[in-house]
């Protein structure tokens, strides 16, 4: 026969509030009527083939086990009351409203959903390598800088079905210091769709970038259907040591996407704006900037490299010593590049239009020999800047 083991909990007429030290459901089925407050002075555990169904609300001291049946009603309530708690056990459930409150941070340790309102009032959400879902109607309150959600993990804050062309807040974080709130704001067009947000310590990929010139964190925004979108971004940063490299400008700043190989600029305003979402610094790309959310393309980060002039040297020496082997055009806050360089018969024998791509002083693979080359340079700086530079290098061996 199913039984419920409950310790001092009491429900009468759906008007008098229960107490209880623990609350154990052993294969019953318990019914939490409207109005009624549950108020549980340890962990709310539902085991065996037990069903819990929620109309009221439940305050929770301790952590929530669910190992069966939870359902919530459309007016239902979880406030987590407590210290430290967790939302886990072996099935993951969907709750319709949930408060984050109490004396310290909750984590969850499954897949966990929320279909009406997560709201914070105190300390923080740490998701580790589980999701947290916000279901298509839900929405998330009381998020700032000392209230979010930590993204610790491999898992995401995700929404579902996020409405087109509004602006949607991921309150995200990497730990619980109170100093690394990084929200994204994302605004879409296209395709109905959900999405994934995350955000990693450094910049990572580091293919092709340096740290010091960058925030040093990377946004990882991922997308439901893959393509079918154009969205702009708004990432949140703060101003101190260890968000911003020793390098980084915040007058030159500007978002770039990774493509699985390099990273590349994104069009906006160079510059940053007060944070409007809890933190000091945000940079926001222009309209329908970002096409693909897929892959490699679901990471971004923010660079701010100050504007330095054009500069080629007149001579280098590619004989793998490690000292001035490479030719490269030097200029900070470069955008476009066209680097050509041309023997004394005017045959071209070297081209890039990557500031990270030098000669290494050979041709067709076969070592150039030592002579005066012709070089031209044509690069457009983020400012909009246009400058054209031709001279002569010596290739010495």
């Amino acid at each position: 026969m199913k039984k419920t083991v409950i310790l001092l909990f009491i429900i009468f007429l759906n008007i008098i509030a229960a107490s209880a030290q623990v609350m154990l459901n052993y294969g019953a089925t318990t019914n939490i009527s409207d109005s009624v407050f549950v108020n549980v002075k340890g962990n709310l555990q539902n085991d065996a083939s037990g069903i819990i169904t929620n109309k009221g609300t439940i305050i929770l001291s301790g952590n929530f086990v669910n190992n069966s049946s939870f359902v919530s009603g459309i007016k239902s309530n979880v406030n987590l009351e407590g210290g430290l708690q967790d939302i886990g056990g072996s099935v993951s459930t969907t709750f319709n409203n949930v408060a984050v409150g109490g004396t310290d941070n909750k984590t969850i340790s499954i897949d966990t959903k929320v279909d009406g309102k997560l709201k914070f009032t105190a300390n923080k959400v740490i998701i580790g390598n589980n999701n947290l879902t916000l279901l298509p109607p839900a929405t998330i309150t009381g998020f700032g800088n000392d209230h979010f959600v930590v993204t610790n993990g491999s898992g995401f804050l995700q929404k579902r079905e996020l409405a087109i062309g509004y602006d949607f807040i991921f309150p995200v974080g990497t730990d619980i210091d109170i100093l690394n709130y990084k929200p994204v704001v994302l605004n879409y067009t296209g395709t109905t769709d959900t999405f994934s947000v995350r955000v990693e310590p450094g910049p990572s990929p580091i293919v092709g970038f340096t740290q010091p010139e960058c925030v040093q964190y990377t946004y990882i925004v991922q997308e439901g259907v893959p393509g079918g979108n154009s969205a702009t971004l708004t990432l949140g940063w703060n101003h101190n040591t260890t968000d911003e490299g020793i390098l980084f400008k915040e007058g030159d700043a500007m978002m770039w996407q990774f493509n699985g190989s390099s990273w590349n600029s994104l069009p906006g305003t160079v510059g940053f704006v007060p944070g409007m979402n809890g933190t000091d610094r945000e940079y926001t790309t222009q309209n329908s900037a970002i096409t693909s959310f897929t892959g490699d393309k679901s990471r971004f980060l923010i660079k701010g490299e100050e504007e330095t002039d054009l500069f080629v040297p007149d001579a280098f020496s590619p004989n793998d010593d490690g000292h001035n082997d490479i030719l490269f055009v030097r200029g900070g806050g470069i955008n476009v590049l066209l680097f050509v360089v041309y023997d004394r018969w005017g045959e071209k024998v070297f081209e890039s239009s990557d500031i990270l791509h030098g000669w290494d002083g050979t041709y067709k693979g076969a070592k150039a020999t030592s002579s005066v080359y012709t070089y031209y340079v044509k690069a457009t700086y983020y400012s909009g800047k246009y400058v054209e530079k031709k001279g002569n290098v010596t290739l010495v061996r």
